[in-house]
């Protein structure tokens, strides 16, 4: 493939008004090429219309990112599914089609230089396809940049990640709360690409907005058949021979509550845990990993499947009887700020932010059995 000037985005989220602002800059520089990272037709107002112009305009190459992927998932009434559901009536079955038969990984080669393009479940399915040897470790001279969308955050960085490495390109974000756009076009007029970053201003960026009634019927329905509660109860652990610990039993009934209530699940490693991490990719199917500041703890955030069941409720201990990972916690949505359903410190601490009031007394009642101590705050 060749070209000269190739513009990338990402997480355009369905803003008409920053597509026509960016189509309209490019059309003036000569861009040939848009690889387009993923992210483009959810939480903005416009999803029609910015899936037909893009995919009219034969210059764009498109993946899948984590909100296009999660179109096509089941969902539970508990995790308030309303846009998710607004979008799928607004595309309708043909755009729908086009885009689950989208790939979440492509690779392509644009004047002999090799380029990966992902978004973030895009390189969680490297790391899921590598942990069961479905393909081989990705070198660093494999492929000369690494386009990955999904942070928007727009920086050129380093990736050392335990089965991939190399040049990783974040374009940024193309709607933000400042009304800007970030994109990067890579200059191939030389022999070595010049990479530069952008940002554009547009006049007038609506985020988050769907239309209202629909929105209110699918919740209000939503609504009416959930029977959890808002109920936040703290597990501190006891102590014995020096020990802190939440008995077995009781882990294993958070795990279950959180299994049965939430779509996904988030596990917490050192990253120098090669085997553990290994282990939790070849039962997990990942769509998200979040690091620490300092890198040296990794989260590994999936969907719960029956083969996650399996491996939280039977397989999370080590010979020591320790728990393998620092933390298990469940949430409603990939992108939650907070867990709702917690084990952390290695099974000495954990809490409980829903339940139904049957579940609150028997979990109470398992606590006092075990003389766990626990906390229920005052205002509930």
């Amino acid at each position: 493939m060749k070209a000269k000037k190739v513009a990338v985005i990402s997480d355009l989220h369905a803003s008409l008004s920053m597509l026509d602002a960016f189509i309209s800059y490019i059309n003036k520089q000569d861009v040939e090429l848009i690889l387009n990272l993923g992210d483009y037709i959810s939480n903005g107002p416009n999803p029609c219309e910015v899936f037909d112009r893009i995919w009219v305009d034969k210059r764009f190459i498109n993946i899948k990112g984590y909100d296009e992927d999660s179109l096509f998932h089941s969902v539970k009434k508990s995790e308030g599914i309303a846009q998710g559901e607004w979008i799928r009536k607004k595309l309708g079955k043909d755009r729908l089609k086009k885009i689950e038969l989208s790939p979440s990984i492509k690779m392509i080669n644009i004047n002999n230089k090799k380029l990966l393009m992902c978004h973030i479940n895009g390189w969680a399915e490297i790391l899921q396809k590598s942990a069961h040897h479905i393909m081989g470790k990705l070198k660093d001279e494999d492929y000369n940049y690494i386009l990955m969308g999904g942070s928007h955050r727009p920086e050129m960085t380093y990736q050392n990640k335990i089965f991939l490495k190399g040049n990783v390109i974040d374009p940024g974000a193309m709607t933000s709360s400042e009304n800007r756009g970030n994109f990067v076009i890579l200059d191939f007029s030389q022999e070595e690409p010049n990479i530069s970053f952008h940002s554009l201003y547009a006049e007038k960026i609506h985020l988050n907005q769907i239309n209202s009634k629909e929105q209110r019927d699918i919740i209000k329905e939503e609504v009416e058949e959930n029977t959890l509660k808002d109920t936040l109860l703290y597990i501190h652990g006891k102590k014995k021979s020096g020990e802190v610990y939440i008995d077995q039993d009781v882990v294993q009934r958070i795990l279950e509550i959180g299994l049965e209530q939430s779509k996904y699940i988030c596990i917490g490693c050192w990253n120098h845990e090669k085997q553990i991490i290994r282990e939790l990719l070849y039962y997990l199917k990942c769509r998200k990993i979040k690091a620490s500041e300092e890198g040296s703890q990794e989260w590994y955030i999936g969907e719960v499947t029956d083969q996650v069941r399996e491996l939280v409720l039977n397989r999370r201990l080590l010979p020591c009887g320790r728990l393998k990972w620092f933390e298990i916690s469940f949430q409603y949505h990939i992108n939650s700020t907070a867990p709702l359903y917690s084990i952390y410190h290695y099974g000495k601490e954990g809490f409980i932010k829903r339940l139904s009031l049957k579940e609150l007394y028997s979990m109470e009642e398992m606590l006092k059995r075990y003389d766990i101590p626990y906390t229920i705050p005052i205002n509930q």
